[in-house]
């Protein structure tokens, strides 16, 4: 097994694995499983396209809560 063929050798990456797989594996236990869209960052590229493209409409943001209020707003929109 995996896990007994390299403990020895790197114990804190197999003591990650233990902690984290059932963590990792969780999506497989939905019924309508989508493997395009969770493996696909082409979503989240879009969304990264269009804050940029709106934030380059306003050029200078006053302050950072402005930015933050600016991308939020387009995510409750989205």
């Amino acid at each position: 097994m995996f896990i007994e063929e390299y403990e020895e050798q790197y114990p804190e990456v197999i003591d990650a694995l233990r902690q984290g797989i059932e963590d990792s594996l969780q999506f497989y236990s939905f019924e309508d499983f989508d493997s395009k869209k969770i493996f696909s960052t082409n979503m989240q590229e879009r969304l990264h396209r269009e804050v940029r493209r709106r934030s380059r409409v306003v050029g200078i943001f006053p302050s950072q809560e402005a930015y933050v209020r600016l991308v939020t707003s387009y995510f409750l929109e989205y």
